[in-house]
């Protein structure tokens, strides 16, 4: 599973001007896939933590408060924790109201 998302990463981070926000958004509901139920133990991970920033700052709308409201529940631990207080700087820069 990471190692997939970890392709889908570095698919987000690719600056060409063809890949359109549409395909992002495609990559994006891939990765939402692939983690399932497992939000939790990619908070707190160095490779997870990124993967789940990307999601925030390369999403959509809906994707974006999806995000947000798996990671919510452990957001005074991702404020703390060694790599995850990235992760809660960017989820309160770019979660939905």
């Amino acid at each position: 599973m990471i190692k997939k998302l970890r392709i889908n990463y570095n698919k987000l981070l690719i600056r060409k001007k063809d890949m359109a926000n549409s395909e992002k958004h495609k990559v994006i509901d891939e990765c939402i896939e692939l983690v399932g139920a497992r939000w939790n133990e990619l908070c707190f991970k160095h490779d997870g933590c990124r993967v789940l920033q990307a999601l925030l700052k390369y999403g959509n709308r809906p994707q974006r408060s999806l995000v947000t409201d798996k990671i919510k529940d452990n957001f005074s631990q991702l404020m703390t924790s060694k790599y995850s207080h990235h992760l809660a700087s960017k989820a309160y820069l770019f979660a939905p109201e």
